[in-house]
């Protein structure tokens, strides 16, 4: 009886085992939802903006392709809505989880990250691996969702006008340190 109930958990085992890894190993699909405006609008945007069905965009060498699992909304958001920016997809913050991320050098499958791109609102984002920084493990994907805008305006904006310059972005930043030059305010 012993052994016959000791195979039994084990084969148990072995089938949730599999059954876990083929959850993890799930192929991206084809499409995806993303969030999108015809052209330039005013609020309340009900006229403009929509949510479509568009193809999964396929990251290229030093890209990640990220699964998006929160985003916030900022008053840039609004401003670019505004604008008609927005044609291609709307948001900047975004956490998720890397899916695919052909030649990155930091990055690999299955990261828990946080970035800055577009567009933010859509089920997965091509993001360039400089752009991205791994999620701290101490924060859910929810709130790291509403990071990266905010806190890289309210970091530099600390920078330019209290630091001795010039001062390097804090370690696992999710901003280039080429495109955020730090100038002093006058």
């Amino acid at each position: 009886m012993g052994v016959a109930l000791y195979m039994y958990a084990r084969r148990e085992a072995a089938v949730l085992g599999l059954f876990l890894l083929a959850c993890q190993a799930r192929a991206t699909p084809a499409t995806m939802r993303r969030v999108e405006a015809s052209g330039a609008c005013v609020a309340p945007f009900a006229q403009c903006v929509d949510v479509v069905t568009v193809p999964v965009p396929t990251p290229k060498h030093g890209e990640a392709l990220i699964e998006v699992m929160a985003s916030s909304v900022n008053p840039s958001d609004r401003d670019t809505v505004e604008g008609g920016g927005c044609a291609n997809g709307c948001g900047a913050d975004i956490s998720g989880k890397v899916v695919a991320c052909p030649g990155c050098t930091r990055l690999k499958v299955g990261d828990a990250v946080w970035a800055l791109g577009s567009p933010a609102y859509a089920d997965y984002a091509v993001v360039s691996e400089s752009y991205t920084g791994l999620k701290p493990s101490s924060l859910d994907f929810l709130p790291a969702g509403t990071v990266p805008e905010v806190g890289l305006t309210s970091w530099l904006s600390l920078k330019r006008t209290a630091a001795k310059f010039p001062a390097p972005l804090p370690p696992g930043s999710p901003w280039p340190a080429a495109k955020c030059p730090l100038r002093t305010v006058n």
